[in-house]
């Protein structure tokens, strides 16, 4: 799709002295129509609502929901009021020892875990 919209680019810009007023408003009207295919096709497939988001968010929302469940597990456990997501910033001197408890949780769980070094 993307070949087309280049070859049809370069195609116009080689035969533009030639064409007529007519026949260059009609080629830009086909180029543009195109790369409006093109951006569409995209953003259907690439885009923030498109088939790639939409099997991610299938793939992981099942794991996403086990760990939340071991992270509310741990919370109530431990007595904790309010568990933060190190994925938007928490910070905290302890943040390896409730990893490690988290993973072993999870492990219980079901979920496949992976120590870093």
């Amino acid at each position: 799709m993307k070949a087309e919209v280049d070859s049809l680019e370069k195609e116009f810009s080689s035969q533009s002295l030639m064409l007529s007023d007519a026949r260059k408003t009609e080629r830009k009207a086909l180029i543009d129509q195109k790369k409006a295919d093109y951006e569409t096709f995209t953003q259907s497939v690439w885009g923030p609502q498109g088939k790639i988001a939409a099997k991610n968010s299938e793939l992981v929302q099942p794991i996403v929901e086990k760990i939340n469940v071991v992270l509310k597990r741990i919370g109530d456990e431990e007595g904790y009021t309010l568990v933060l997501d190190a994925a938007v910033g928490e910070s905290s001197t302890r943040r390896r020892d409730r990893s490690d408890r988290a993973r072993s949780r999870g492990a219980e769980q079901g979920l496949e875990t992976t120590e870093k070094h």
